[in-house]
């Protein structure tokens, strides 16, 4: 049985860019998945409500 071991890149999305808000990027950039993973990423507020990526949990996919 043949087994893959291809990653793949997935990048965090990206906040919103008021000009008070272009300090605070996001913490993560991209994480690298299996096939049968997938990412949750982790919010935080920042200011003005804006929200940036501050971490990320990876799951194993469901069918």
């Amino acid at each position: 049985m043949a087994v893959n071991n291809q990653k793949r890149v997935v990048f965090a999305p990206q906040p919103g860019l008021a000009e008070s808000f272009l300090s605070t990027m996001n913490r993560v950039v991209s994480v690298e998945l299996s096939d049968d993973e997938d990412v949750e990423w982790i919010w935080a507020p920042g200011a003005q409500g804006m929200a940036y990526v501050s971490g990320y949990t990876i799951v194993k996919k469901t069918a």
